[in-house]
Protein backbone atom coordinates (compact mmCIF):
# COMPACT_ATOMS: atom_id res chain seq x y z
CA UNK A 1 0.00 0.00 0.00
CA UNK A 2 1.27 3.45 -0.91
CA UNK A 3 1.59 5.76 2.05
CA UNK A 4 0.31 9.30 1.54
CA UNK A 5 2.67 11.99 2.74
CA UNK A 6 1.42 14.29 5.49
CA UNK A 7 1.14 17.88 4.40
CA UNK A 8 1.23 20.62 7.00
CA UNK A 9 -0.95 23.75 6.73
CA UNK A 10 2.20 25.71 5.84
CA UNK A 11 2.90 23.34 2.94
CA UNK A 12 -0.70 23.71 1.73
CA UNK A 13 -0.17 27.47 1.68
CA UNK A 14 3.01 27.01 -0.31
CA UNK A 15 1.18 24.79 -2.83
CA UNK A 16 -1.67 27.33 -3.05
CA UNK A 17 0.84 30.14 -3.61
CA UNK A 18 2.58 28.16 -6.35
CA UNK A 19 -0.77 27.41 -7.99
CA UNK A 20 -1.87 31.06 -7.98
CA UNK A 21 1.55 32.39 -9.00
CA UNK A 22 1.73 29.96 -11.92
CA UNK A 23 -1.75 30.92 -13.11
CA UNK A 24 -0.98 34.64 -12.80
CA UNK A 25 2.35 34.30 -14.60
CA UNK A 26 0.73 32.38 -17.45
CA UNK A 27 -2.09 34.92 -17.83
CA UNK A 28 0.35 37.84 -17.72
CA UNK A 29 2.48 36.10 -20.35
CA UNK A 30 -0.52 35.78 -22.64
CA UNK A 31 -1.45 39.43 -22.07
CA UNK A 32 2.06 40.54 -23.00
CA UNK A 33 2.26 38.23 -26.01
CA UNK A 34 -1.11 38.93 -27.65
CA UNK A 35 -2.89 42.19 -28.36
CA UNK A 36 -6.63 42.69 -27.74
CA UNK A 37 -7.83 41.23 -31.04
CA UNK A 38 -5.63 38.15 -30.73
CA UNK A 39 -6.77 37.65 -27.11
CA UNK A 40 -10.41 37.88 -28.22
CA UNK A 41 -9.85 35.06 -30.70
CA UNK A 42 -8.31 32.88 -27.97
CA UNK A 43 -10.71 33.86 -25.17
CA UNK A 44 -12.69 30.66 -25.51
CA UNK A 45 -9.92 28.21 -24.72
CA UNK A 46 -7.68 30.27 -22.43
CA UNK A 47 -9.53 29.65 -19.10
CA UNK A 48 -9.56 25.88 -19.57
CA UNK A 49 -5.97 25.81 -20.71
CA UNK A 50 -4.81 27.96 -17.77
CA UNK A 51 -6.64 25.71 -15.32
CA UNK A 52 -5.21 22.54 -16.86
CA UNK A 53 -1.72 24.01 -17.03
CA UNK A 54 -1.75 25.14 -13.41
CA UNK A 55 -3.10 21.78 -12.20
CA UNK A 56 -0.36 20.01 -14.14
CA UNK A 57 2.39 22.28 -12.79
CA UNK A 58 1.02 21.94 -9.25
CA UNK A 59 1.26 18.16 -9.60
CA UNK A 60 4.85 18.57 -10.79
CA UNK A 61 5.65 20.86 -7.83
CA UNK A 62 4.14 18.34 -5.42
CA UNK A 63 5.77 15.31 -7.05
CA UNK A 64 9.21 16.92 -6.97
CA UNK A 65 8.72 18.00 -3.36
CA UNK A 66 9.06 21.71 -3.96
CA UNK A 67 6.56 22.38 -1.16
CA UNK A 68 8.81 20.83 1.48
CA UNK A 69 11.64 23.31 1.89
CA UNK A 70 10.61 26.56 0.28
CA UNK A 71 11.77 29.57 2.32
CA UNK A 72 13.69 27.19 4.53
CA UNK A 73 16.78 29.37 4.57
CA UNK A 74 15.10 32.75 4.26
CA UNK A 75 14.49 34.78 7.37
CA UNK A 76 11.97 37.57 7.79
CA UNK A 77 14.65 40.32 7.77
CA UNK A 78 16.01 38.89 4.51
CA UNK A 79 12.51 38.89 3.06
CA UNK A 80 12.05 42.54 4.05
CA UNK A 81 15.36 43.38 2.37
CA UNK A 82 14.18 41.67 -0.81
CA UNK A 83 10.92 43.64 -0.71
CA UNK A 84 12.78 46.91 -0.14
CA UNK A 85 15.17 46.16 -3.00
CA UNK A 86 12.41 45.47 -5.50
Amino acid sequence: MIRRPRITPRQWLILLHDFLATAAAFIITLEIRFDDTQMAVRAGWIPGFVLGFTIFTSAVYFTLGLHESKWRFTSLPELLRIIRAS
